[in-house]
């Protein structure tokens, strides 16, 4: 049964881990991620972590509108935004992971330690912000992927998005574009509940194996295909996110 190594998946919550199935254990020599069993033999687990993300949109929620909006109000809100949210740049939480110590003792983004940070000017208004918050995120899956594909010298033309986060189809395609490849949104996005159901089916012998279970269980909902426009202009837009980043490290 190894259909799913060398496939690359996140889980957008309150925080966001990126994994990729590996068939042997496989350490970082710098220490920056993590390396567990999976959940069956001779598999194994590489993960890097953006850490807050969903977290963040609920900041916006609860603390800039005073909770009172919900979640698809932000995405349109998001949307009136152009690409690049006008110049605001967001460094509220979704970071290039780093497991060496000092374990994350104080805060920092990631392997730098700099502060929480908006950065932008006085023209623009809560549509950028919001927009910044989620195109941040998704500059946070591209850095820890990228990480992912420096450590395992894999490659990839997509990466499945499951979770809370995946239900933003805006989200979605902006993901979709800062990557420049297929995001693939599966149609039940609670995909830990979907995980126990597949487990509990073999071990009753409800299913014959693995395989079987997933070809069952999992259904594709949505493909969000880049756009090439889109997708070149958030090249520079990642690139001077990064850069600042790493600018703000150095302060």
């Amino acid at each position: 049964m190894d259909t799913l190594c060398g496939e690359v998946g996140a889980v957008g919550g309150t925080t966001t881990p990126v994994q990729i199935i590996i068939d042997e254990p496989l350490l970082d020599p710098s220490m920056r991620t993590w390396t567990n069993n999976y959940l069956f033999d001779n598999q194994w687990i590489l993960e890097s972590n953006v850490g807050n993300t969903g977290s963040v949109v609920r900041w916006i929620r609860d603390e800039k509108l005073k909770g009172k909006t919900d979640y698809l109000e932000l995405n349109r809100l998001a949307e009136k935004a152009p690409i690049g949210s006008g110049g605001v740049l967001s460094y509220l939480g979704p970071h290039l992971f780093d497991n060496r110590p000092p374990y994350w003792s104080v805060d920092k983004l990631g392997n730098l330690p700099v502060s929480s940070a908006i950065l932008g000017n006085d023209d623009n208004d809560i549509s950028c912000l919001t927009r910044s918050v989620f195109e941040a995120n998704c500059y946070g899956v591209k850095a820890n992927l990228l990480q992912l594909q420096e450590i395992s010298g894999l490659s990839f033309n997509h990466i499945w998005f499951c979770g809370g986060n995946s239900m933003s189809d805006l989200w979605m395609q902006i993901q979709a574009d800062v990557l420049g490849m297929e995001v693939m949104v599966p149609e039940v996005h609670d995909a830990t509940a979907i995980g126990v159901a597949i487990l509990c089916g073999m071990g009753t012998g409800y299913f014959s194996d693995r395989d079987d279970a997933v070809e069952i269980m999992v259904r594709i909902g949505k493909v969000f295909e880049p756009r090439q426009t889109e997708s070149n202009a958030y090249q520079s837009h990642y690139c001077r996110w990064i850069e600042t980043r790493d600018k703000l490290g150095m302060v």
